[in-house]
C-alpha cells in the first residue's frame, strides 16, 4: 500500500480540482462553523456560522456552482452554528426551477420534544424555532413561520415539528442508528456515517454551566469515508459526549483528518481521545484572539498546542472575509492537499501506511 502523505505547497488547488476528488471547503469566519463537502456536483453544507457571516457562505455556494445541496447540516442550535441559516434558505430557494424543483434534499438536525424544548436556554429554543421557520419557508409555506420575538409554546412547537418531520423521511431527517434514511453517500464514492447517540442530554435541575455543554454533547458528529480515508467531524462536543463516543464508538473514530470539537476548547481535546483518533491533519475553527479557558495563556491556540497533543499537521481556520481554505483527498495518490491554510505546526509525520 502507497503512503499516505499531506502536501500544503504546489499548484492551487482549483487547478488540480478533477470530479473523481474530495474537496472540504472551511469558511474562514473565525471561530464559528461552517463547512462544504463536495465530490463532482454532489454537496453536503455543514452549520452556517453566524448571522453575519451570510455572505462569505452563500459567496461560497455561489462560487462552487452549488444549485443543489444533497445535505443541509445543523449539528446543534448555538447561534455560530445556525446564524446564517435563514439566508442560506433564501439562497437556495432562489435556485429553484422547473428543471430543479428541490434545491434541498435533506436537512439534518436534532429533533427535540416539549420536554427537551423547554430546558432549552431561550436563545437555543429561539434558534430551533428558526430552523422550523428555515423548513417552512423553503416549502414555500413563510406565512406559517413563528415570530421569534413572541416565541411559542413548547407544545406549539412540538406539534409543527411532529408535522414537519412526519415519518423521518422528507426534508427534516435526525440522523441516528434506527432511522434508515439517515446515511447517505456523495457522488456514490463519499459515505457519511454518523456517530452522534439518538437519545438527549438535555436533562433538568443542573446548573447553567453543565446544561450548555449538555446542548454541545447533543451535536450532530459524522465521518465521511472516502477511497479508505476517512474526516471526523466532532462539531462542538464536550468532554462527557467525547467520552462516551469512545466508549460505544471507538471502533469508527480513527480518522485521517479531524474537525476539532468546539473551537479548540482543551476540554474536548483530551489526548486519549485524540490518541484513539489518531489524525494525520487537524483543523481547529479558531481564531488567533480566541479567549482561553486558563488564563495563563495567552489565546486558544497556545492552550490547545501546550498539552503535546498529537493532532497531526494542525490549521486553524482564523477570519478572513470571504475567504477559505480547502483539503482535498485526491483519488490518483493516496495524499491531502490543503489550500489557504494557517498551519501551525507539523506536529506528527505526514506520512501513514
Amino acid at each position: 500500500m502507497q503512503p499516505f502523505t499531506l502536501s500544503h505547497s504546489g499548484p492551487s488547488l482549483d487547478s488540480l480540482h478533477a470530479p473523481e476528488n474530495f474537496y472540504i471547503d472551511i469558511c474562514r469566519i473565525g471561530d464559528a462553523d461552517s463547512f462544504l463537502l463536495r465530490k463532482n456536483q454532489d454537496f453536503m453544507l455543514v452549520d452556517t456560522g453566524r448571522y453575519e457571516d451570510a455572505e462569505d457562505i452563500t459567496g461560497l455556494l455561489n462560487k462552487r456552482a452549488a444549485v443543489r445541496l444533497k445535505a443541509l447540516v445543523i449539528t446543534h442550535y448555538d447561534s455560530d452554528h445556525i446564524g446564517a441559516y435563514l439566508a442560506v434558505i433564501d439562497y437556495m430557494n432562489t435556485l429553484k426551477s422547473a428543471l430543479n424543483p428541490r434545491t434541498i434534499e435533506h436537512i439534518y438536525a436534532r429533533r427535540y420534544k416539549k420536554e427537551q424544548l423547554s430546558i432549552l436556554p431561550k436563545d437555543r429554543y429561539q434558534n430551533y424555532v428558526k430552523f422550523i421557520n428555515g423548513i417552512l419557508r423553503y416549502l414555500n409555506r413563510s406565512s406559517e413561520e413563528f415570530d421569534l420575538n413572541a416565541l411559542p409554546s413548547y407544545e406549539t412547537t412540538e406539534a409543527k415539528a411532529d408535522e414537519l418531520y412526519g415519518n423521518g423521511e422528507g426534508v427534516w431527517i435526525f440522523p441516528c442508528r434506527t432511522n434508515p434514511c439517515s446515511n447517505f453517500t456523495l457522488d456514490a464514492a463519499v459515505y457519511i456515517q454518523w456517530l452522534n447517540r439518538e437519545a438527549s442530554y438535555l436533562t433538568a435541575g443542573v446548573t447553567a454551566r453543565v446544561l450548555a455543554g449538555n446542548v454541545n454533547n447533543d451535536s450532530l458528529i459524522f465521518q465521511a469515508v472516502c477511497y479508505g480515508k476517512s474526516a471526523l467531524f466532532l462539531a462542538d462536543m464536550g468532554y462527557s459526549g467525547l467520552n462516551d463516543l469512545i466508549l460505544y464508538r471507538s471502533f469508527y473514530l480513527k480518522s485521517d483528518i479531524l474537525k476539532i470539537a468546539h473551537h479548540g476548547h482543551k476540554y474536548s481535546s483530551p489526548s486519549y481521545i485524540i490518541d484513539e483518533i489518531n489524525p494525520v491533519l487537524s483543523f481547529v475553527t479558531t481564531t488567533l484572539d480566541a479567549i482561553p479557558d486558563d488564563t495563563s495563556f495567552y489565546n486558544r491556540l497556545e492552550e490547545l498546542t501546550a498539552g503535546n497533543i498529537n493532532f497531526g499537521s494542525l490549521i486553524f481556520s482564523g477570519k478572513v472575509f470571504g475567504s477559505y481554505s480547502t483539503i482535498a483527498i485526491r483519488k490518483t495518490t493516496p495524499q491531502i492537499y490543503t489550500e489557504n491554510t494557517s498551519i501551525i505546526g507539523h506536529q506528527a509525520a505526514f506520512g501513514r501506511v
